[in-house]
């Protein structure tokens, strides 16, 4: 039976993306979750290894930059595996504080969503220095209790959770969209998946293009692939597989992978019951 109560780890806390994608997960498959919220990756992750959390929530890939460091976590042994997935627009909104509007901005604040809202800053706001924060709240209520010559890029729901900011503009990310995994420290593998992941450990292009080989003719297709190259190899890498077909058999993939090679293994198999479509047009950006 598949789990339905879990206790939850976020970065930052309520308002920010991680804590959208989340919510959007919850409902979804039916969770719930008591949420603590950590001020790091690092610490958010070392809570997840002990065992204090159960599921986090992270951006593991990203229209803008592709896959995040996040995605490596998977390759560490034994391996935090996904047990959900949501792909979301960003939606990224531009704050300042109330009573306030961009012609006073000098400084906009954020984490990382403001690399993706660069090129939107540069064109609009092209005197103004951009500067990171450790998080998305807290350089939000630095915004909101500051002169008005700050501003902040966060999520569509902060000003929820931030008294004091208004929205200046809406979608400045350029349509940038990102998939999201719910996090686990034990990896579900249903015995029918929309979704799986596999891992292969210093593995050779030939054994990568042979697994991928055994894959077609179940009919199963490869959604995403990560590597990094194993140092002082000759050649090798470290892989992450991202599979799918809607109700696919996972024992016929185990034993794909058994056949393949014993570099290989497979993480988590779940079924897809959040997924978004992308918000499209790089020209969404729109005043608030």
């Amino acid at each position: 039976m598949r789990r339905r109560h879990f206790a939850a780890g976020i970065i930052g806390g309520p308002g920010t993306f991680a804590w959208l994608a989340f919510q959007h997960l919850q409902r979804a498959y039916g969770w719930t979750c008591r949420v603590q919220y950590f001020e790091s990756a690092d610490t958010l992750l070392m809570a997840l290894a002990e065992g204090s959390i159960d599921v986090t929530c992270v951006a593991v890939q990203t229209s803008h930059s592709g896959f995040t460091p996040m995605l490596q976590q998977v390759l560490r042994n034994p391996p935090p595996g996904p047990i959900g997935e949501v792909i979301l627009p960003y939606d990224c909104t531009l704050y300042v504080r109330e009573g306030h509007d961009l012609a006073q901005v000098r400084l906009v604040l954020g984490h990382r969503s403001l690399e993706l809202a660069s090129e939107w800053l540069r064109r609009h706001l092209p005197e103004a220095r951009q500067e990171a924060r450790r998080s998305t709240v807290e350089a939000a209520r630095e915004v909101a209790q500051g002169d008005g010559h700050l501003a902040v890029v966060g999520s569509p729901a902060l000003a929820q959770f931030v008294p004091g900011l208004r929205a200046a503009a809406r979608g400045i990310d350029g349509g940038a969209v990102a998939r999201w995994w719910a996090l686990s420290r034990t990896p579900t593998c249903e015995a029918r998946f929309d979704r799986a992941v596999v891992v292969g450990c210093s593995v050779s292009a030939h054994a990568l293009a042979g697994l991928l080989a055994t894959l077609l003719p179940l009919g199963l297709e490869l959604a995403g692939l990560y590597t990094e190259p194993v140092p002082a190899t000759a050649f090798l890498s470290n892989c992450v597989l991202l599979i799918g077909d809607h109700g696919a058999d996972s024992s016929a993939l185990k034993k794909a992978i058994g056949r393949a090679s014993s570099s290989f293994r497979l993480v988590s198999a779940f079924r897809l019951v959040a997924d978004c479509p992308p918000a499209d047009g790089p020209d969404r950006a729109r005043p608030a």
